[in-house]
């Protein structure tokens, strides 16, 4: 089978499937684990032995996060069981999710096809959470291969409320989660609809318009405001930049229509709440200049405590309070104060790397233009509420993509871009100065 049919099955099991399903072992064998090693280890390791991976510089960076892990580990007088635990773990979630979106896309086809599951994926998803919203019961309740029965967050069995409405989740555990997700999802699609529309047939385009229709009921029904607000404001840029794209913006007006329809035909009680409770009133403010002190909590944690290899949380038990009992941390501080100085250093450096490469390949092609404000909503997400969970791990393969050698292919992405510019660099190439 081929490497990005096998990635797709991967990313849409974990999409669907809540992290704390899974088998207890030696080490607690979650399903994501073994999601990764069935369907993403056979081919990263015959792609090894083939000598068709090269590491880079930036390669060092997941691998160092895994071994900083094993460290911060060790350093809390871990077994050797729990340090190799350390590093298996750290070896699924991270690099092999990472790997894979570095060498098992191969093309613009592929790539595609991966947003085309991840698309389907969000509709197993929201069918899910609507579910949840209208029995009030979690989805996964009273499963029964769960590592731990007890623990409903993990499990994504909780049943959220807030402001008299049920909260879904689906299998995201957390609604701010399932919301950041969906989000994605909507950009996906909007920016497919714009560049795609006429290069894929009607199934896909079905598939594309009810993936974003229930996507955007669902963040409604999530509460994911940091979601909507980060979707709003990616989406203005997009379209700002893709203003010669009328046709595809009548269709955007026409899907966003639709979406407010059914939302305020079904849901107008619930909308209305929204609206007041989550923008207007005074709890939204609360809410705001919480997760400002959330903030500033965390920098003066980090300035205060001694933290370089993830040694702060067992050394001081107020950080370690805070780090665990808070998921409304900033996503980049969080690396600081969980995992130390040093992860933190190398994790903002990949995001750094990650914004220059998409924005240089942005120029050229629309692939990288597409990762670019894929990773500026991502960014926006990740400062307000952390990327964890299943949103974790399809930006790591999302990191892969933009260092995929694919994306640097200057005859792939030519072809792509309007026709008189390819007629100039064909130019440029054959030594023809323009200018002259």
């Amino acid at each position: 089978m081929k490497p990005i049919f096998l990635l797709s099955v991967y990313t849409f099991l974990v999409i669907i499937f809540p992290n704390g399903m899974g088998v207890k072992t030696v080490i607690d064998l979650r399903v994501w684990m073994i999601f990764a090693a069935v369907l993403l280890l056979p081919s990263f390791t015959k792609y090894m032995f083939e000598k068709k991976i090269k590491f880079t510089k930036v390669d060092l960076i997941p691998v160092s996060f895994v071994l900083l892990s094993s460290i911060t580990v060790l350093l809390s007088d871990g077994s050797v069981r729990q340090i190799i635990g350390s590093i298996i773990k750290g070896s699924l979630y991270i690099l092999l999710p990472y790997f894979a979106g570095r060498h098992f896309i191969k093309n613009e086809k592929d790539l595609l096809t991966f947003f085309y599951v991840l698309g389907f994926a969000s509709i197993i998803v929201s069918l899910i959470g609507l579910r949840e919203y209208f029995t009030g019961k979690g989805f996964y309740e009273g499963f029964g291969i769960m590592i731990d029965p007890d623990d409903l967050w993990s499990n994504s069995q909780m049943v959220y409320q807030r402001w008299g409405h049920n909260r879904i989740v689906a299998s995201f555990v957390q609604p701010i989660f399932l919301g950041t997700f969906l989000g994605l999802i909507i950009l996906i699609d909007i920016f497919i609809i714009i560049y795609y529309k006429s290069k894929i047939n009607y199934f896909i385009k079905i598939v594309i318009f009810v993936s974003a229709l229930l996507s955007g009921v669902v963040i409604l029904l999530s509460q994911a405001r940091t979601a909507g607000v980060a979707l709003v404001i990616v989406s203005i840029l997009m379209l700002l930049k893709n203003t010669g794209k009328i046709k595809s913006l009548v269709y955007l007006l026409i899907l966003l229509t639709t979406c407010l329809y059914f939302i305020n035909l079904y849901f107008h009680n619930y909308l209305t709440d929204i609206l007041y409770y989550g923008i207007i009133s005074d709890k939204a403010t609360i809410n705001y200049f919480s997760r400002v002190d959330f903030v500033k909590m965390s920098i003066e944690y980090i300035f205060n405590y001694s933290n370089f290899l993830g040694e702060g949380i067992l050394i001081h038990s107020k950080l370690d309070y805070f780090i665990h009992n808070n998921d409304l941390l900033n996503g980049f501080l969080n690396k600081f104060l969980k995992n130390g100085i040093f992860y933190g250093l190398l994790y903002i450096y990949l995001w750094f790397k990650a914004f220059k490469d998409s924005f240089k390949f942005s120029k050229y092609n629309i692939r990288g233009s597409m990762l670019l404000f894929i990773f500026i909503y991502l960014f926006i997400v990740n400062n307000t509420t952390m990327l964890t969970f299943q949103n974790e791990i399809i930006f790591y393969i999302l990191l892969g993509i933009i260092f995929n050698p694919m994306l640097k292919n200057q005859k792939e992405y030519v072809s792509n871009l309007p026709q008189n510019f390819n007629s100039n660099v064909s130019l440029q190439w054959r030594g023809i100065s323009l200018s002259n």
